[in-house]
């Protein structure tokens, strides 16, 4: 694995940043509040984000999901454009290519010289801004202004990233988890008819593995044939550290497996343990930075193979 953070290159590198409009969290263990942005760019020029810095202003942060949305999205009721909302969906129409996102301790994340995150022109301007905030004491009159400070160039790249999800569905279906068990083992395959929609080769630069509180590790199996060619992942699994992994490139093929095997630990607990978005729930997700233009973008499993 190499270094997550190095040298970011000239510093006359032009940046904007996105924040939240400061509203208040929610007291609620468990929270998910959109906001609508703009991206300060010229629409009709094309553009590749080349850096990403988090700037995080919520102490109660679990993670935050962006999606780029081609025109200004319709927002639910009658919601202004600088407001915030009540989101536990991302489904808005024409609002579905993931872009900028953020979980417990990750850092700034730069993108290889050969790679960008596109923008502008093409793939639109407008976000939606997703924050998943976790208030276990359910402290009141606590603000957010999170966002991101986005470095991009107008000098192309020879590619544009984009992702594969794999791993295990945040459901019952996929996860349940008896308590006090020390050791209970699920896995999830993303087979090749998953793959073939693809396309044709994908090349993986960058992992990001997501688990909560029960997690103790993770790995992504890479098959071709039979012959499993690497196996990558996180030995232990540490809740409040999770960065951008990069890995030395690899080639996956339309007719490869990728198999995720998803390892807890829920020794510490009285009560069955669940998939699902809160943070006391489980999820077992593997972000697969990729280019070389995938068809694809979710192959998740719903249902998992469970070993002791």
């Amino acid at each position: 694995m190499f270094d997550d953070n190095p040298p970011l290159g000239p510093p006359d590198l032009p940046s904007f940043e996105v924040h939240l409009p400061g509203h208040v969290i929610p007291t609620s263990l468990d929270s998910f509040m959109c906001s609508n942005m703009t991206f300060p760019i010229d629409p009709a020029k094309r553009y590749h984000i080349v850096a990403v810095e988090p700037l995080i202003a919520n102490p109660f942060a679990h993670h935050i999901i962006t999606n780029v949305c081609v025109d200004p999205p319709r927002l639910p009721g009658d919601l202004t454009p600088e407001g915030s909302w009540e989101c536990p969906s991302m489904g808005l129409p024409g609002c579905s290519m993931y872009s900028l996102g953020w979980s417990v301790g990750q850092r700034i994340n730069y993108l290889p010289d050969h790679i960008g995150i596109p923008l502008g022109a093409g793939t639109g301007r407008h976000l939606i801004f997703q924050m998943h905030s976790n208030n276990p004491r359910q402290m009141p009159g606590e603000r957010d202004t999170s966002g991101f400070r986005v470095y991009y160039t107008e000098e192309l790249r020879e590619f544009d990233t984009a992702g594969i999800t794999t791993g295990l569905s945040a459901s019952s279906r996929a996860i349940s988890l008896p308590p006090q068990q020390p050791n209970i083992n699920l896995q999830s395959e993303c087979p090749e008819q998953c793959l073939a929609q693809a396309g044709g080769p994908v090349t993986v630069y960058q992992i990001n593995w997501h688990m909560h509180q029960t997690g103790k590790s993770v790995y992504l199996s890479h098959v071709r044939d039979g012959v499993e060619l690497r196996r990558l992942g996180i030995n232990h699994w540490d809740y409040n550290w999770q960065g951008n992994h990069k890995y030395e490139e690899f080639e996956v093929l339309p007719t490869d497996r990728l198999i995720t095997y998803c390892n807890f630990d829920t020794s510490g607990r009285t009560e069955p343990t669940y998939g699902g978005e809160g943070t006391q729930d489980e999820m077992c997700f593997v972000w697969i930075g990729v280019y070389a233009n995938p068809g694809i973008g979710f192959c998740v499993g719903y249902k998992s193979i469970r070993k002791r």
